[in-house]
């Protein structure tokens, strides 16, 4: 966050104020290096664990020589990834050397008919 057109050394401070809604305020996650206003998080965030709220908000401010503030508003969105590794989830398939069913269901509709016509098929395999 800088002006070209004003010289780096007329602002003094770089800050993060409280953002209106406290749910979505950032600082918790985010901080700001006063001097030079580089964000940089805090530590690592979770998707699966923020609870419901995905997005978050910076309330950036920017302070000159004179006194003067200006501020901004930057929106964060929490992607998620996939960041852990597959599991089975039945207790016998947790041994890869252990030999476990696994039922398939392959469903065909075909919708150029006006009537429906639903084939399935199982199989089993291994693990």
């Amino acid at each position: 966050m800088r002006d070209l057109d004003i010289p780096a050394d007329v602002i003094k401070e770089f800050r993060l104020d409280q953002y209106l809604i406290s749910q979505y305020d950032g600082r918790r996650y985010y901080a700001i290096n006063s001097s030079t206003g580089v964000i940089e998080s805090r530590n690592t965030i979770d998707y699966d664990t923020m609870g419901r709220t995905k997005f978050l908000m910076l309330k950036i401010v920017a302070v000159d020589v004179d006194g003067q503030k200006e501020s901004t508003t930057l929106n964060i969105t929490i992607m998620d990834v996939d960041d852990l590794p597959p599991r089975f989830l039945r207790k016998p398939c947790d041994d890869v050397t252990t030999t476990c069913d696994v039922t398939l269901y392959a469903a065909e509709i075909d919708r150029h008919f006006q009537m429906m016509e639903l084939s399935i098929s199982t199989t089993s395999q291994e693990c």
